[in-house]
């Protein structure tokens, strides 16, 4: 993913939803790729498959899994699937129609049409962000740091009561949400 740490990604969320973006754009791309060389040659489903038999069986696993995982990325959105076979039985037989030039050129353009939709995502989450930060900023008892940092104190001792010194210890509970 990246190499922020976890508590960096919680903290900036704006910093994981990029990184979130770019990764999903990259990994389309690349499994998009791997998969068209890789797993070729399955049966369309138009055509009748006996799943009784183990060897359709495990294709037909290994397709849904595959399938599945594209859905679950967003990858499948926008493309054909006919073609999408095609490209697969094509590598499998080695009759692919494309050059490798005119296959670098696919992959880029789907590349950039990834990276397109996630910096839309991106921009859209930034805005719902900003828009949430100025309207939690506005309400009542909220503090907001110049570091952006929003926070509200729901209860604290009294204010007449004894401050600490720097050889004191002191006992804090805090309460921290993610929103």
């Amino acid at each position: 993913m990246s190499n922020h740490s976890s508590s960096t990604l919680l903290l900036n969320p704006l910093k994981a939803s990029i990184s979130r973006a770019v990764y999903k754009a990259s990994a389309a791309a690349s499994l998009s790729l791997g998969l068209s060389l890789l797993f070729a040659g399955q049966a369309s489903a138009q055509e009748a498959i006996d799943l009784a038999d183990e060897d359709n069986r495990i294709g037909y696993s290994i397709g849904v899994n595959i399938g599945q995982n594209l859905v679950a990325q967003g990858i499948i959105e926008g493309i054909d699937m006919n073609s999408f076979v095609a490209g697969m039985r094509d590598a499998a037989g080695d009759t692919i129609q494309l050059s490798n030039e005119e296959l670098f050129a696919a992959i880029q353009l789907f590349q950039e049409r990834m990276t397109a939709a996630a910096q839309a995502e991106m921009e859209a989450n930034f805005a719902t962000t900003q828009a949430f930060l100025e309207e939690n900023g506005a309400k009542e008892g909220v503090v907001s740091t110049a570091s952006g940092l929003q926070y509200e104190v729901i209860s604290s001792g009294p204010a007449d009561g004894a401050s600490p010194t720097t050889s004191d210890s002191v006992l804090a509970h805090y309460h921290g949400t993610l929103i």
